[in-house]
């Protein structure tokens, strides 16, 4: 009788093993899907699915930069991103923070511009114009609300408009529908739900100029509200160039991780830059040289530093 060449199946069975093997999840908290944060948070996991051995990427929904904070303190995720300020305010135990949560930035990314949009017939022309409006500040657990409330608060406008709390697309919708007058978002250029809301609106956005306060801003909450602009023609309609804030976008990571794992996922997304690009345009900012001190009042983690550093 011959024997069976059991070779054959060996191989097979090493190869099944191997597949088979459990893979480990990096999760990246991110934002609402009409955003930025979402589209970049998707590319970042992919890269890593892609070029880190053993794991897997995952981008997770969230209300944004609160939450995400909030997620990683409870250590339900790896990465989060976060507008500067908010995150500031997590690492003092202010605002909206109980207590110090000892994070740690793993990269600064790009600039988030305030937008501050409207229908050019509903009256608003300046800042002021939202009395008696009916206004988004962003969605609950966002970083888009704890700015904005900011900036209404300066022009002293703290309890003469009509709150609303919506997402971006929800605030476009409800723009479209003449259920609010005017809603704040942070997000980068172009942002994909205001694009859409342009290419509906044709010339009649609007977006206002945010920066009269600003130097009351940083004297308050530290230096870390920039006069910036959305160029014209950003959004179909827009223009000129309109003034606005902008301030740093961030990932966070706890103090705990890996010095070794923070080195190895900042290298895969800093050398994988192109596959970024192809997600969003701002990828195109992610940039070694903002990687400074004066960019951030939160320490960089010491696996960041090492590869910046090197």
């Amino acid at each position: 009788m011959k024997s069976k060449n059991i070779f054959p199946y060996f191989i097979c069975f090493i190869f099944l093993f191997s597949c088979s093997k459990p893979q480990k999840n990096i999760t990246i908290a991110s934002g609402g899907t009409g955003g930025v944060y979402f589209p970049l948070a998707g590319g970042i996991a992919n890269v890593f699915s892609k070029k880190i051995e053993g794991y897997r990427g995952n981008a997770e929904v969230t209300g944004g930069s609160v939450d995400n904070i909030k997620l990683l303190s409870q250590n339900k995720v790896e990465i989060g991103f976060s507008i500067i300020d908010t995150a500031y305010d997590a690492y003092i135990g202010r605002g909206v923070f109980d207590s110090k949560i000892d994070l740690r930035i793993l990269a600064i990314l790009y600039l988030n511009r305030v937008h501050l949009v409207s229908d050019k017939n509903s009256g608003i022309e300046k800042f002021r114009d939202l009395e008696n409006k009916k206004v988004s500040v962003g969605s609950p657990g966002s970083g888009t609300e704890v700015t904005s409330l900011r900036i209404i608060n300066s022009f002293g406008l703290t309890d003469k408009y009509n709150k609303q709390r919506l997402s971006v697309v929800e605030s476009v919708n409800a723009l479209k529908d003449k259920k609010i007058d005017a809603f704040f978002w942070l997000g980068g250029l172009p942002t994909s739900a205001i694009t859409d809301l342009a290419s509906s609106f044709g010339s009649n956005i609007n977006i206002i100029n945010t920066t009269e306060n600003i130097d009351n801003l940083n004297d308050q909450f530290g230096a870390l509200y920039r006069d910036d602009i959305i160029p014209a023609n950003t959004y179909k309609g827009l223009d000129e160039d309109i003034k606005t804030i902008s301030l740093w976008n961030v990932l966070l990571v706890r103090r705990d991780m890996n010095d070794d794992f923070a080195y190895k996922i900042t290298e895969t997304i800093f050398e994988n830059l192109p596959d970024l690009e192809l997600v969003h345009s701002e990828a195109r900012n992610f940039n070694i040289a903002n990687q400074i001190r004066e960019n951030s009042p939160i320490p960089f983690h010491p696996g960041a530093l090492n590869y910046f550093n090197n």
